[in-house]
């Protein structure tokens, strides 16, 4: 009886992974991280990211299958996180890439493709105003029952 094989990458699995083509390009620039390489299609569909008509199944096709990394990358410099804590663009796109990379894409469901849909659902529920003022309650509250001695 032949042993199977088991793949030794960064998350040990016996799925087969998807293939994906592996683009390179300088990621410190603050458009489309893949706008040159794809006219312009991956910054068309990231401008629709703050609407529910947003598809991530698009931007998967368009980016490489890279559509979790785009739309995170996008997110983060849209939101002003990657000036406001320094970060690396390359480590940042790394990170992403890693965890898109931990998704199984045998699972019809729970993917890659389903994790940037639901990074870009929870994006559009924050730009509700509703949402927001509940979170700031929320915060307000967490600080008072974490030190409520400096209440005024």
């Amino acid at each position: 009886m032949a042993k199977r094989l088991v793949s030794t990458g960064k998350f040990l699995t016996m799925h087969k992974r998807r293939k994906k083509r592996l683009l390179t390009r300088s990621l410190s620039q603050e458009t489309a991280l893949l706008d040159d390489l794809l006219l312009g299609q991956v910054q068309c569909i990231l401008q629709q990211s703050a609407t529910w008509k947003f598809n991530a199944f698009t931007l998967d096709n368009v980016s490489g299958g890279r559509c979790l990394p785009v739309l995170c990358i996008h997110l983060f410099h849209m939101y002003g996180l990657i000036s406001h804590f320094k970060l690396d663009v390359a480590k940042a796109w790394k990170l992403f890439s890693m965890i898109e990379d931990g998704y199984h894409s045998s699972n019809p469901y729970h993917n890659s493709i389903h994790a940037a849909d639901v990074t870009q659902a929870m994006h559009c529920f924050l730009q509700q105003q509703r949402v927001r003022d509940l979170l700031i309650a929320a915060c307000d509250l967490s600080c008072v029952a974490v030190h409520p001695d400096k209440v005024a």
